[in-house]
């Protein structure tokens, strides 16, 4: 197999041999047999990447992640299954995309500004609408936010800009969070932004940070 891996804080782009082109965000890994078997092109992937499907009718084209399974035939969607995450989400912008989510739950057809949403403790696979632009977002060097948990902007934060970040207070890891970092921002002006709220302080050192209960 042919595996291409990113670091922290590092993003790529790969060249399938069916000519499909895979973006990965930092931190991810994209695996697959070269060339494609006959009947199917198959790839193993973790973390985030956005997918341009080159079509081809007669081989479906197949990601897998962890159990579940997503089919397409020719498309562009993105996949964030990072496995110290909580969930899956499978994003599609464009064409159409079946998603498995394994023998313990169902399978779900996207259509375009769909996604599925895989929960890892409950095996449950369900359908949302979502914006397709802020889901690609980290292509822009843009980072996105919609009502998300301060711990999981947090592991996003660590992953972009290879930092460490921790936050003691289990009650201040459930804070969520709405918000949008454009290109240009560091780590320490948007640690700046997260602790303008009152209920949050920061303490920083090198590349540490530390979130604690203002109290």
């Amino acid at each position: 197999p042919v595996t291409v891996v990113t670091q922290l804080g590092e993003r790529s782009q790969v060249v399938l041999p069916d000519g499909t082109k895979v973006w990965l965000n930092s931190s991810s890994s994209v695996e697959y047999v070269a060339p494609f078997f006959s009947r199917q092109r198959r790839v193993k992937m973790e973390g985030e990447a956005y997918f341009e499907v080159e079509h081809d009718a007669r081989r479906p084209f197949v990601v897998v992640t962890g159990q579940v399974v997503s089919t397409v035939l020719g498309t562009t969607f993105n996949v964030h299954a990072y496995s110290e995450d909580e969930n899956y989400q499978i994003t599609l912008a464009t064409g159409s995309l079946l998603v498995d989510g394994g023998p313990e739950s169902r399978s779900v057809r996207l259509r375009p500004g769909e996604q599925g949403f895989f929960e890892k403790t409950s095996g449950l696979l369900s359908l949302r609408r979502v914006n397709v632009e802020h889901v690609l977002s980290w292509q822009e060097d843009r980072l996105y936010f919609r009502a998300e948990p301060l711990a999981s902007i947090a592991r996003s934060l660590e992953r972009q800009f290879n930092v460490d970040i921790t936050i003691p207070d289990e009650r201040l890891r459930r804070i969520c969070f709405t918000g949008e970092f454009v290109e240009g921002e560091n780590i320490h002006e948007i640690m700046r932004i997260i602790s303008a709220d009152s209920r949050i302080l920061c303490r920083s050192r090198k590349n540490h940070f530390e979130l604690y209960r203002n109290r």
